[in-house]
């Protein structure tokens, strides 16, 4: 869930970000300073003060599009989410997987595991895996079985989807919360 607020900020193990959401550059006072330049000012003076290495290599300021966390965030378009490249590779991966003639436990929770990032940025999507989840955890550790084609359908399906794994910063946020109860009683 994203702050109400033009400035984000996240600290995730050494990783400090700050996002600003600006004004269009012609509607900007070009002397103007945004609350994302004095965040990461201080940031880097107690970084330097305390003596904490930093990467120069991973340092970004002022970038429309970056890729931080494992997502890949292009500033422009607003769209946020697993980089393009991995989701080939992990397109890939799925394909190569239900064309294996025999599948072990371990192979397809380390798949299904992959799955997950891509999917933070589209939750709904993992709706579409059920009956893979059910049969893994039904195999023994010590065993590998043929794939089921409603587990292989599943996992080729998701693989499809995979361009849709990501979220919009530009879309409106509604106030309204939503909830719902999967239960049959």
């Amino acid at each position: 869930l994203l702050p109400a607020s033009h400035c984000w900020e996240g600290l995730y193990i050494d990783d400090h970000i700050v996002m600003q959401v600006l004004p269009k550059k012609k509607l900007r006072n070009p002397k103007q300073t945004f609350r994302d330049d004095e965040i990461l000012k201080a940031s880097r003076q107690q970084y330097e003060h305390l003596g904490i290495p930093t990467s120069d290599k991973k340092a970004f300021t002022h970038q429309p599009s970056f890729t931080a966390w494992g997502a890949h965030v292009e500033g422009s378009t607003g769209r946020v989410g697993t980089p393009r490249e991995k989701l080939v590779q992990l397109s890939e991966l799925i394909v190569q997987v239900c064309s294996l003639k025999k599948v072990s436990k371990k192979l397809l929770q380390k798949t299904l595991g992959l799955l997950v990032h891509p999917s933070m940025h589209q939750r709904l999507l993992m709706s579409l895996l059920q009956e893979v989840y059910l049969w893994v955890e039904k195999l023994d550790d010590s065993e590998a079985r043929r794939l089921p084609a409603a587990a292989r359908e599943e996992l080729l399906m998701f693989a499809l989807c995979l361009p849709l794994c990501h979220s919009n910063i530009k879309w409106q946020v509604s106030p309204r919360v939503g909830a719902s109860d999967a239960c049959l009683d």
